[in-house]
């Protein structure tokens, strides 16, 4: 069994998960995702799919007293998500592909979930933002924030770097955020259970084997027990649904509320695609000065070079997230950064997030609230 730890979304995890899985060429690859999605797969690695897009899960929790209790949670995929990228891979090298995490019900009853009034990510990486290890390698290297201090480690020279060193590092990572964990939230957070049934998943099965879950997992999978949790007994059957549903940049955009992943998915784009980071300064002079009259075309050059200085000063083979950002804050705001500067950020941030929609596979069916549109227009 060889495991690969990943954090969602990151154009770094994905690109040297499928190099691995291409070189390895093993007989399954096992993915964290809901166990029940995996009759999903064959639309997922469908040419016509084009992401982002999202598997949606539901359940309906029916009490013996009150009204039942519903919950929804998505899990996002787009081109640079390892997830993604790994049943690409699988698909290739002619693998058995499977999701192998808790199903959404089998989650619910493991957090013995309360009310919820809003459908959530199963791809939550909280513990990278409140990672007191985390904090204190930000302050040693001067990095903003964990995003800042993720490019500066992984995402800024990836495909120069070995995929043994790379996932040891990003192991490495994963066990400072898991640092401050103790075994009562481990549990709070149904972690102990979701490892339990994904270990007893990759031992089920034989042959070589490719295990892609988050890094969070990863720590922790190789000496886990396997353990599987007691069946979630349905009122009806179309209490738990899983659904492929089209997803979108915005969405995707963790600096909009989504609680996993990276922020600015339109910048992450352009890494995975291997084109000019730098370029997006420029489109966005452009875009700014169609409404704003400003930045100028010096300004933009100016700009530009900045970027660039920036990301050699601080040893990025290519510029980062920020380095992009502190071209915009350093060139294109004339004025406090709080006044003036407020349009120009917000008109960066909307920019750098994207406007990309996915498109899902005919075949793949729709999502519950469309089907039940048609049902009632149809009635009326």
């Amino acid at each position: 069994v060889v495991y690969l730890p990943v954090r969602h979304h990151s154009p770094a995890c994905a690109w040297h998960v499928g190099r691995v899985i291409r070189e390895l060429r093993p007989q399954r690859v096992l993915i964290e995702g809901p166990r029940d999605a995996t009759a999903l797969i064959r639309f997922l690695v469908d040419p016509a799919l084009k992401p982002p897009v999202a598997i949606y899960t539901s359940y309906v929790e029916r009490r013996s007293e009150g009204l039942p209790r519903r919950h929804g949670a998505y899990y996002p995929l787009c081109d640079y998500s390892p997830e993604l990228a790994a049943l690409r891979a699988g698909q290739e090298v002619g693998a058995e592909c499977r999701f192998i995490d808790l199903t959404y019900p089998e989650l619910v009853a493991a957090e013995q979930a309360k009310p919820r009034d809003h459908a959530r990510s199963l791809q939550n990486e909280q513990y990278f933002r409140h990672s007191a290890m985390l904090r204190a390698v930000c302050r040693k290297i001067g990095a903003r924030d964990h995003d800042d201090l993720w490019d500066c480690l992984y995402e800024a020279d990836f495909r120069s770097v070995e995929s043994t060193t790379f996932f040891h590092n990003v192991l490495t990572y994963c066990s400072l955020a898991r640092h401050d964990y103790t075994p009562e939230m481990i549990g709070a957070e149904a972690h102990d259970v979701r490892e339990g049934v994904m270990s007893a998943e990759i031992q089920e099965g034989v042959g070589r084997a490719v295990v892609v879950t988050g890094g969070f997992h990863t720590v922790a999978l190789p000496t886990t027990a396997p353990r599987r949790p007691p069946s979630v007994r349905l009122a009806k059957p179309e209490d738990a649904g899983v659904n492929l549903m089209r997803y979108n940049f915005e969405q995707l955009d963790r600096l909009n509320g989504y609680g996993s992943g990276m922020p600015s998915p339109a910048f992450y784009q352009r890494v995975w695609e291997g084109g000019d980071v730098a370029g997006l300064l420029v489109d966005l002079g452009r875009r700014l000065r169609e409404r704003h009259a400003t930045p100028s075309t010096a300004d933009t050059i100016a700009g530009l070079n900045h970027v660039l200085q920036l990301a050699a000063f601080r040893s990025h083979p290519i510029p980062t997230r920020e380095d992009l950002l502190d071209g915009v804050r350093s060139v294109f705001i004339k004025g406090s950064v709080d006044v003036e500067g407020v349009a120009v950020l917000a008109a960066a941030r909307q920019y750098l997030a994207g406007d990309k929609v996915g498109t899902v596979p005919a075949g793949a069916g729709r999502p519950p609230l469309v089907a039940n549109f048609e049902a009632c227009a149809a009635v009326h």
